[in-house]
């Protein structure tokens, strides 16, 4: 065959045979001139990128390819022209479908002169395994992650008894093995022997079912001690409704166990002492309430005696209020002591609300009196049947009464209404005294919860009032909120009833 000059292979008719040959090759071939232009492409080259060979050949290759390609392209070719040796070399370029990396294998290409006149290459396409490399690091980074967060991601290929599982799995199960060669049954073994049912039962879960299955096991450790793992797996793959593959996940739950552990035996720990309060607050109400009563009668046997002397009797009188004071205290220590201790009960029966509250008003009279207020009602409620308690509804009004007499300075103003509010009786105690701070205003029904230190001396009281109106409310499906601006500003307590 007659030589022909290489330069006129892109313009002269190349032989058959070798254009045959070269658009077989499932790889891409091309040659370029020294000045970057095209000489030839195969069919692989034009597959792969989506141009034809009319389009490029005899084009410069910045014609051809996007800059940043093209300069690429073109410092691989000239370090190929510089040394006159071929260059094995890593390329990428956006092909048809997406951007594809190739391992480059370029040549450079003489004449019959040994002139160097154009660069050859062949690119076989390695995609695949870039994408793959890079599965396969980002794998790696979310194991080694994994592990670091104590977190390990298992897959169980049933029928080969298969296991497959994350650098981190081995070492919750403390186990030293390469993760390649460990087991289901080198992870059972490792197992708590208290804990082999639940596990057994876990395996058997993930085997037989689809839904998520859980157990949390213990694994003693060789160092001593013991890690508690959180297990969770699911079927993955199913054959002839068989189980052929199961996946999931393990947990180092220890810190939570721990954590657990010390609340439950904190808890405890409180509850014990809970109790101990109650026994010991319902042992001291009682003993201080045994001596009160005696000494009640006496003092009012005495106050209304006319051969005692007046000015005796009036002291006799102040010591019996005081008394009277301190033994609702002390009721009122017992019920809030039954209370905490779910022993606190009230039958609830049919009353006229009204009633109650001037039956409260009646109590406080002498003290409303003696501060000069001035008390207005307002008892708009057309229904006024509730069912309640008669002692409990009184004791929360006239404690509510009894406050807003003590915290409103003298000749202030009190306001007592009702209305209906859908199937409830609203009871709205209003006064224009000391008021309630922010700070104060969310925790006036935590017991023994007091507001301004001089003012709690001065009228006395241990702060479980309000508590307990809130727990005898609650007891007949009612309700007590308490509103203020502020300090200076005066108090609102609204009572909520539900009517019969």
């Amino acid at each position: 065959m007659a030589s022909l000059h290489p330069p006129m292979i892109a313009t002269v008719d190349s032989p058959r045979l070798l254009l045959d040959l070269l658009d077989a090759v499932p790889l891409a071939v091309y040659v370029r001139t020294l000045d970057e232009r095209f000489l030839l492409v195969n069919r692989s080259w034009e597959a792969l990128t989506g141009k034809s060979r009319a389009d490029v050949i005899g084009k410069n290759l910045f014609e051809v390819w996007p800059f940043e390609t093209a300069i690429a392209f073109q410092r691989a070719n000239d370090e190929v022209v510089r040394t006159g040796r071929p260059l094995v070399t890593e390329e990428s370029a956006m092909g048809t479908d997406g951007m594809h990396w190739f391992q480059s294998f370029k040549f450079p290409m003489y004449d019959e002169t040994g002139t160097m006149y154009a660069v050859g290459g062949v690119s076989p396409d390695i995609t695949a395994r870039k994408r793959l490399d890079r599965l396969i690091e980002r794998y790696d980074r979310i194991d080694s992650a994994l592990a670091v967060g104590r977190i390990g991601i298992w897959a169980w290929d049933v029928p080969r008894f298969r296991l497959d599982i994350t650098q981190g799995v081995a070492p919750l199960f403390d186990i030293d093995s390469d993760p390649d060669s460990v087991t289901f049954e080198d992870l059972a073994r490792r197992v708590h022997e208290e804990d082999r049912p639940a596990f057994d039962a876990f395996a058997h879960c993930v085997r037989t079912f689809s839904e998520e299955c859980f157990a949390e096991i213990r694994i003693p450790l060789r160092s001593g001690g013991e890690r508690w793992l959180a297990m969770k797996g699911s079927t993955l793959e199913r054959v002839d409704h068989t189980v052929t593959r199961v996946s999931g996940a393990v947990l180092d739950v220890t810190q939570r166990k721990q954590d657990m552990l010390e609340l439950q035996r904190a808890r405890d720990a409180a509850e014990t002492a809970s109790r101990a309060k109650d026994v010991f607050l319902g042992i001291l109400s009682h003993e201080l309430r045994t001596p009160l009563t005696p000494a009640l009668l006496l003092l009012s046997a005495h106050e209304h005696d006319m051969s005692v002397p007046a000015g005796v009797r009036s002291d006799l009188s102040i010591a019996r209020k005081q008394i009277e004071i301190e033994s609702r205290l002390i009721d009122d220590l017992l019920d809030l002591t039954k209370q905490g201790g779910g022993r606190l009960t009230v039958p609830a029966v049919a009353i006229d609300a009204h009633e109650v509250i001037r039956s409260a008003i009646q109590k406080v009279e002498q003290s409303l009196l003696e501060k000069g207020h001035h008390l207005q009602m307002e008892l708009k409620a057309e229904q006024t049947r509730v069912a309640m308690d008669e002692v409990a509804l009184q004791k929360v009004v006239t404690g509510v009464l009894d406050n807003s007499i003590k915290f409103t300075p003298a000749g202030g103003s009190i306001h007592v209404g009702t209305t209906l509010q859908g199937t409830d009786l609203l009871m709205v105690i209003r006064d224009n005294g000391v008021g309630i701070s922010a700070a104060l205003l969310a925790h006036v029904f935590t017991p023994f919860t007091q507001g301004d230190p001089t003012l709690s001396r001065f009228h006395g009281g241990l702060g479980i009032g309000l508590a307990l109106s809130r727990s005898l409310m609650e007891i007949h499906r009612g309700s007590v909120g308490i509103e203020s601006a502020g300090n200076g500003l005066g108090t609102a307590v609204t009572l909520r009833l539900p009517l019969l």
